[in-house]
């Protein structure tokens, strides 16, 4: 708020998948998607920039430009649950078409097939023929970071910070660096720990979880909430607010079942703007109308305005 300069931060907490390699990977990407707002796309860029003095050595410091939105800073970390610091590493690219829409095939062409004495080799030791070759061109439309894991639980903060940090950016060193203490490390777990709790309490609260109502307490299968069903709850709700998302492009739409014969091939509409909770984003990440209708109910009774 006031002069301040905008910005969000987020934590990502994970483990290695049990029985599989102990060296592990886990990409996480950027991408600039203005397909359909070409006003949008003069002079949008990401690029990687010099990480900065008061962050961690082995972080990253990712730099972008959108216009109406303006520069921002984004800085990330990652470390294990001890607080050892884990590497990143990072890939660009300037081609249009290259886009979130197939990153998971790009990150599989920059890296070299695997042989299964390979695959027993990297059990033991990494294989540094693995990691991305941390080329971004300088006006990259995405961004892809690579964290290589240790074998140990890990987390990785990400702070993004509105008017960028660094050379030409429009937040001092000394301001960007008491945002990112703030929004990281310690101070961001005792936040998370806060908010978290007052989530809880407000989702008993809206939905009456703790609450007697006319008729009795709110039960499931005919029996009292549990702590697991609360936990559940919060989940769920979690899912929908978190995945709110703005999107702006086509929607294709099938005709009514039995209105033509034979039925015409799904058409796509015009161009236009869509706000909608989409809480399966790996598998179907665009707003769904049916849904949509369903999940509103919820997010009105838990914010009428929203």
């Amino acid at each position: 708020g006031g002069s301040s300069p905008g910005g969000w931060a987020v934590r990502i907490s994970g483990e290695p998948i049990a029985g599989a390699a102990p060296k592990q990977h886990l990409f996480l990407y950027l991408s600039l998607d203005t397909e359909f707002a070409p006003r949008l796309s003069r002079g949008a860029a990401l690029g990687k920039l010099e990480v900065l003095s008061f962050q961690p050595e082995e972080g990253v410091h990712v730099g972008g430009q959108v216009e109406e939105v303006g520069r921002f800073s984004l800085l990330a970390a990652a470390r294990t649950q001890g607080g050892d610091p884990l590497p990143l590493r990072a890939w660009g690219s300037a081609a249009r078409h290259h886009s979130h829409l197939n990153v998971a095939e790009l990150v599989a062409e920059q890296l070299p097939p695997q042989q299964p004495q390979q695959q027993q080799h990297q059990q033991q030791q990494h294989d540094s023929r693995l990691d991305l070759n941390g080329l971004v061109p300088s006006r990259s439309r995405l961004l892809v970071l690579q964290l290589r894991t240790s074998g140990e639980p890990f987390e990785i903060d990400a702070t993004l910070i509105g008017g960028g940090c660094g050379a030409g950016g429009a937040v001092g060193d000394e301001e960007c660096g008491a945002l990112l203490a703030r929004w990281s490390g310690g101070a961001l777990s005792a936040e998370i720990r806060s908010r978290t709790d007052a989530f809880h309490a407000r989702l008993a609260s809206t939905f009456g979880l703790d609450e007697q109502r006319e008729g009795g307490a709110l039960r499931l299968g005919g029996s009292p909430l549990g702590e697991r069903e609360k936990g559940f709850a919060a989940a769920a709700l979690a899912a929908q607010l978190g995945s709110l998302g703005f999107f702006y492009g086509k929607t294709v739409v099938a005709p009514p079942p039995g209105s033509f014969s034979p039925p015409p091939p799904p058409q796509e509409t015009e161009a236009a703007p869509l706000f909608a909770v989409v809480p399966s984003r790996p598998f179907f990440p665009r707003g769904f109308l049916w849904d949509d209708g369903f999940h509103s109910l919820v997010v009105g009774e838990w914010d009428g305005p929203l």
